[in-house]
């Protein structure tokens, strides 16, 4: 989605979209840095997209996720 004027924007366009991991857990998202995305779970995986794009300025950029996932 384009950059978006608030938060309350966002979190109405964000309904729109597909999430990239569909997850039990609650804290798989660790760290972001800069188009990167770190995250980590040891729980059910349901879905999970590596590959996401969003448009800033009119450019489109990439981020990518990456995944480290353990079965308890």
């Amino acid at each position: 989605m384009d950059v978006q004027e608030n938060d309350q924007e966002v979190l109405k366009k964000s309904t729109e979209r597909e999430p990239f991991l569909v997850t039990k857990s609650s804290n798989a998202v660790r760290k972001v840095i800069g188009d990167s995305v770190k995250l980590k779970t040891n729980e059910t995986i349901y879905d999970f997209h590596n590959v996401s794009i969003y448009k800033n300025n009119g450019k489109i950029n990439i981020v990518t996720f990456d995944l480290v996932s353990t079965v308890k």
